[in-house]
């Protein structure tokens, strides 16, 4: 494990442990005894959240299906504050930490200011990931004093013809100078908070900088510098993003999941409207996890259930290489024709587009 990770490690613990309250502790270690079991009707609720603010990015970021462009099915649009309070209300007892991203841009959403305050008026710990590539140093501003407690920033560069490589449309003189303003934010106001992570994503163009970007993080009074695998193709990868090891799914019953049209995926991985497991707009969180969708997703790990399920079953789950790494599976996968392995947004070729554009 590289000092980024463990620094990343120590920031995270220090930054989550203050929202621990008792009846939230006994949730979560309910949660983890549950994953560990594969239970598969469940008792405990997620601990930890992901919300997709917005679906719209202000980049064209070439391995990203919304960078792309690519038609998820979902109308292009903010979630709105009425069902972001719906969520908050249900979810809010169990949840320790909510994270406001997932295929947007945060910054985008006009109120994300007015959501990171109602996360935190519940006691959560809030996290946002960003490119930070905008011109909104008020909102981001704003967003740091309704109290957000972690913020991390994707780039993939110190020079910006690297950096524009990947972030295409992006501008790192506008990522330093926002990075640069919360800083002085922070000190003027003598705050620690919201930490700060540089989260360098790695390719074979960018591999020569990673050393002067980490000085730079420095230099700016950046908390944490990290380097993670950049995802796309083969021959632009350094690596694979796959744990090998990963032989189960804790986000089944872990994290809860909630996209900007109201939909309710299984998982952070899963972009595609069809393959939601249910909305906010009909049915409570509670409702939904208790569905058959999610049901069967957790069948798929739990052996001694796994005979239960239909033989043609048609799941979003099915193209994800957690499940087809399941021993007990290898014969129900082998005969189910729906059971074909793909990545984990389930992009098809070629990418399907927008008509009317983001």
């Amino acid at each position: 494990m590289n000092k980024g990770n463990l620094k990343r490690i120590f920031y995270l613990a220090r930054t989550t442990l203050p929202y621990l309250k008792p009846a939230k502790v006994r949730n979560l270690l309910l949660c983890e005894l549950e994953i560990r079991r594969r239970t598969v009707q469940q008792a405990s609720m997620p601990y930890v959240s992901l919300v997709d603010v917005t679906d719209v990015c202000n980049l064209r970021c070439p391995y990203c299906p919304t960078g792309r462009n690519q038609d998820s099915g979902r109308p292009v649009r903010v979630i709105p504050l009425d069902i972001m309070r719906r969520f908050l209300d249900e979810m809010a007892p169990h949840l320790v930490s909510i994270n406001l991203f997932n295929w947007g841009e945060p910054f985008i959403h006009p109120h994300i200011a007015e959501i990171v305050s109602m996360c935190h008026q519940r006691n959560l710990c809030v996290t946002i990931s960003s490119n930070l590539s905008v011109a909104f140093t008020k909102r981001i501003l704003a967003t740091c004093e309704a109290g957000l407690d972690y913020l991390i920033v994707s780039l993939s560069g110190i020079r910006q013809e690297t950096y524009a490589r990947y972030h295409k449309g992006g501008h790192l003189d506008r990522v330093i100078a926002n990075t640069k303003a919360i800083v002085e934010w922070r000190k003027r106001l003598g705050r620690s908070r919201p930490f700060i992570e540089w989260k360098y994503l790695l390719f074979k163009h960018n591999t020569g900088e990673v050393q002067a970007c980490e000085a730079l993080a420095d230099g700016l009074g950046v908390d944490i510098f990290r380097v993670k695998t950049g995802g796309g193709p083969e021959e632009v990868c350094v690596g694979d993003d796959q744990d090998p090891a990963a032989s189960n799914c804790p986000e089944l019953w872990r994290m809860a999941v909630l996209s900007a049209d109201g939909g309710i995926p299984g998982c952070c991985y899963l972009y595609w409207k069809h393959d939601d497991f249910g909305e906010m707009w009909e049915r409570t969180v509670a409702q939904v996890r208790g569905g058959e969708r999610f049901v069967q997703g957790r069948r798929l790990f739990n052996p001694e259930e796994s005979s239960l399920l239909p033989p043609n079953l048609d799941h979003p789950c099915l193209k994800c290489y957690r499940v087809h790494n399941q021993p007990h599976l290898k014969r129900f996968l082998t005969e189910n024709s729906r059971a074909k392995e793909g990545h984990r947004t389930g992009a098809p070729y070629p990418y399907p587009k927008r008509e009317n554009g983001p």
